[in-house]
């Protein structure tokens, strides 16, 4: 599950409450500060969708600032690396 987060207030103690918070959600398994059209993407593993509601209800009620969620529901990853390119990252001098 990716989920988009908008914080209520854009003030660095919101950004640090809400960071400090969610770094402690097992079902957390990245959390990237976006610029754009919201704050936050997080990817969370969920068993279920139940779950997932039930997780997100419990982030609410923590009141760390949030003002908006939007949740996506993975159906197929037909590409997932666990390792990076480093030969086509680093182009060497000739």
């Amino acid at each position: 599950m990716f989920t988009e987060i908008t914080l209520s207030d854009h003030k660095r103690n919101d950004f640090v409450k809400f960071e400090s918070s969610i770094r402690g959600i097992d079902e957390v398994l990245e959390c990237h500060l976006i610029s754009g059209g919201y704050d936050y993407l997080v990817r969370f593993m969920c068993s279920s969708i139940q779950h997932y509601q039930e997780l997100m209800e419990s982030i609410l009620d923590r009141d760390i600032g949030i003002e908006k969620y939007f949740s996506y529901i993975v159906i197929k990853s037909p590409v997932v690396k666990s390792a990076i390119p480093l030969r086509s990252l680093v182009r060497t001098a000739s």
